[in-house]
């Protein structure tokens, strides 16, 4: 996840939610070298065109001291809110710096799908500085309530049926206070109602801030600069509108980290929701459901905790998936400029590392990658990955956005060791790749 200095965000993941609109084009042939003939592009950004027209704001001030919570940010979920059968758009938005200097800021923006391609603006009440989204019917009563992820006191909005809502969480008891990244609805107790697991970053504070520089200019520390990696926390639902924390009972106490993405999947096949949590320089998680809303990390048994040589990666965005269509839930975390992805190929017991084998070594290693989605795109029988970038170092003082990167496409196709992804780029006079801070 990831947000930009004032100016318009072009896409955030929770796990991966877009704020953009992109419509398909043409499918493309495989791009193994640098040297193959370019495809045609498979989307053109028309977020303006059809109404999707938001700024995202970070809240930061030319000169004074970077808050950390400046470079993360920004989601968006795709959803029907009002339950007219089409999907609307839900974006986040930060606005207001944290030490409280520029406090008029705006709330987030739920853009209403009018059914012909086109979206009206509405926009909402001010509720924090927000990080990501997460929907699902928590209340069991049709419609599609937003669970809201900020710096500070979450918010959990319960809708009223027709894309009007209310803000439960202090009531719900789902108002954690920490700095909130992902978070996703599920039914982990298998018990019909959707539980709610939260994924905190570090437990940050204006107080610890810290004066970070690079080649000379301010910049934006490491998280690992304030060593106080953050507990996720797991809500049961009980089934009246309400929920009740069990983070500690289901053992999460064990595994705190600077956590950043979110994926979920039954990756053992015994019929129980596992979750996938990336961190950030801190090593990944793997929670396996052993029942009874218990879980036990099995990351390192399962070979997903760090890389190769035992380091932590700054993992952010996850896509889980079957990418090898064998039948079972494989994992893609992208990471930091120069480090690889890490493909996780779930092997029935164990991930494999099958990063070089898929092809995901080379290219992303020039990029910050934010946010992942694995779907496919042209139709063919394999998925393909988008990959949302912006850096996190770079020279705060310049008159353009110093963190804006292209983004990423990669075409999947079948190989014998299950599938390859080649990148995706557009023939010379057509659109462009997107260049902005995801």
């Amino acid at each position: 996840m990831r947000c930009r200095r004032g100016r318009r965000t072009a896409v955030s993941p929770t796990p991966m939610l877009v704020s953009l609109l992109f419509l398909p084009l043409t499918a493309c042939a495989p791009d193994d070298d640098a040297g193959a003939e370019p495809a045609e592009p498979w989307f053109v950004d028309e977020a303006r065109e059809r109404g999707l027209d938001f700024t995202h704001r970070s809240g930061y001030v030319p000169g004074a001291l970077p808050l950390l919570p400046e470079i993360v940010g920004g989601g968006a979920a795709l959803v029907d809110v009002d339950g007219d059968g089409d999907l609307d758009a839900y974006l986040v938005q930060a606005g207001w710096r944290l030490d409280g200097t520029n406090a008029d800021a705006p709330g987030d923006t739920l853009f209403v799908n009018r059914g012909d391609g086109h979206f009206e603006p509405r926009p909402q009440a001010e509720r924090g500085y927000g990080m990501g989204v997460a929907a699902g019917d928590y209340d069991g009563d049709g419609d599609i309530d937003l669970y809201i992820t900020n710096v500070g006191a979450n918010a959990l909005l319960s809708n009223d049926g027709s894309g009007h809502f209310d803000d439960v969480a202090g009531v719900a008891g789902v108002d954690d206070p920490g700095w909130g990244t992902a978070a996703a609805f599920l039914d982990l107790d298998a018990d019909g109602d959707l539980d709610l697991f939260l994924v905190n970053y570090i437990d940050w504070s204006l107080a610890i801030e810290k004066d970070c520089h690079s080649r000379g200019n301010p910049t934006y520390c490491a998280p690992t600069t304030y060593a106080a990696p953050a507990m996720d926390r797991l809500f049961r639902n009980d089934g009246d509108g309400t929920f009740t924390d069990v983070s500690a009972s289901a053992g999460l106490a064990q595994g705190r980290g600077n956590g950043l993405g979110l994926g979920a999947a039954d990756f053992n096949d015994d019929g129980l929701v596992d979750l996938f949590v990336a961190n950030d320089k801190t090593v990944n998680r793997l929670w396996l459901n052993k029942g009874g809303l218990r879980f036990e990390d099995a990351a390192a048994a399962w070979g997903c905790a760090v890389d190769d040589h035992g380091g932590a990666k700054a993992g952010m965005g996850v896509a889980v998936a079957d990418m090898d269509d064998d039948g079972d839930a494989d994992v893609l975390v992208v990471n930091l400029e120069g480090e690889t992805d890490s493909y996780h190929r779930n092997d029935g017991g164990y991930f494999t590392d099958a990063t070089a084998q898929a092809g995901l070594t080379v290219h992303g290693r020039r990029h910050t990658r934010f946010g992942a989605v694995a779907q496919d795109f042209d139709n063919d029988g394999w998925l393909d990955i988008y990959q949302a970038n912006g850096k996190v170092d770079g020279d705060l003082t310049a008159a353009t956005d110093p963190f804006a990167e292209p983004n990423l496409l990669y075409r999947g196709a079948a190989q014998d060791s299950g599938i390859r992804f080649s990148p995706a780029r557009p023939r010379a006079g057509t659109t462009a790749p997107l260049v902005h801070t995801s």
